[in-house]
């Protein structure tokens, strides 16, 4: 398991990508002498070259304490996958001690102008499993937006979901039982994928892919001047694939001659898109059903016999699985 999340740790410093919609896309910048001497909670994002890392994202909490007392600031950031981090430095190359608890730990910068300025910090990654040894130089930025004192009270919300994970579309999540002004952040894992400020007692989120398989995204609401409620986690189902072709109802002939060679698929509905693949997985015909079967005539198959392989597509789904069927030899 540590070798998944250290290989997954590495590979998302490596690649940066842009969450499909930023809670800092319009980052707001507070200056320290706007802020009163307290202790807060400010989201925070990771930025490589440029531009927000979704993956670094997700190895540390989105959230981080902030304490302001006089013009001395100090954060703290809570990494969540923290054995793959050798070690931390700041922007000035001193090593940043890392308090340990479990997989987590936090490390606590003081300065001036953090908030305004974000936090230049260097994490040196090493993952003795596959053999990795890196350091990479990321700048964290703040969100003054989302300041809120701790000794504020927690927003309570009971949210419901209604979550579409469509194929080659946009997704959609509707979060219900929030209020109106709330503060309603959109979570898979620790990444904020979007946040929106409820103008009813719903929001609708419009995210570019959860991805094909099912998975869970958290939702949670925050009403002004009150602390983000406790994440609430909903699953959702993975995108519709098209039922499987039953290899009885496939009928390939191979006959002498390069265009002779057809693939008949029955069972199957109006409007089905049927495609045919040889043992290597190049595409040698496609039809689409006018009927309850299809015709397809196919590239010359071998004269010795052998497999085609057979998927059926339909709208709004993926393709199916691929499925095998022997064909004889040439008479």
């Amino acid at each position: 398991m540590k070798k998944i999340l250290g290989l997954t740790l590495a590979t998302g410093l490596a690649f940066s990508a842009i969450a499909p919609v930023s809670m800092l896309n319009d980052v707001q910048v507070a200056k320290a002498a706007t802020i009163q001497d307290g202790t807060y909670q400010v989201q925070v994002a990771p930025y490589y070259n440029g531009v927000i890392s979704s993956n670094t994202q997700n190895n540390m909490s989105p959230t981080a304490i902030y304490t302001k007392k006089g013009t001395v600031e100090t954060v703290v950031i809570t990494l969540l996958s923290a054995s793959a981090y050798k070690d931390v430095y700041d922007g000035a190359g001193k090593r940043v001690e890392m308090v340990q608890n479990g997989d987590k730990a936090t490390i606590t910068f003081t300065g001036t102008d953090i908030i305004e300025k974000g936090l230049n910090v260097t994490y040196h990654i090493v993952v003795p499993e596959i053999n990795y040894d890196h350091s990479y130089d990321m700048v964290l930025k703040f969100d003054a937006a989302s300041f809120v004192s701790t000794a504020a009270p927690k927003t309570v919300r009971t949210l419901k979901t209604t979550v579409k994970n469509n194929v080659r579309a946009k997704d959609s999540v509707k979060v219900t039982g929030v209020k109106k002004g709330d503060t309603v952040r959109l979570y898979k894992g620790s990444t904020v994928l979007s946040k929106k400020v409820a103008t009813s007692t719903a929001v609708t989120f419009s995210v570019s892919q959860l991805g094909k398989k099912a998975g869970k995204v958290k939702v949670t609401a925050q009403a002004k001047a009150e602390v983000e409620s406790k994440a609430q986690t909903f699953a959702y189902k993975a995108e519709a694939i098209a039922a499987r072709v039953a290899a009885k109802n496939i009928q390939v002939t191979n006959k002498k001659g390069s265009k002779n060679d057809v693939t008949v698929v029955k069972g199957i509905k109006k409007g089905d898109t049927v495609r045919v693949y040889d043992y290597l997985g190049n595409l040698i015909g496609k039809g689409v059903a006018k009927k309850s079967s299809v015709s397809i005539k196919t590239r010359d198959l071998s004269k010795k016999g052998g497999n085609v392989y057979v998927t059926r597509s339909q709208k709004g789904k993926n393709p199916s699985a691929k499925v095998k069927k022997a064909y004889k030899a040439e008479k």
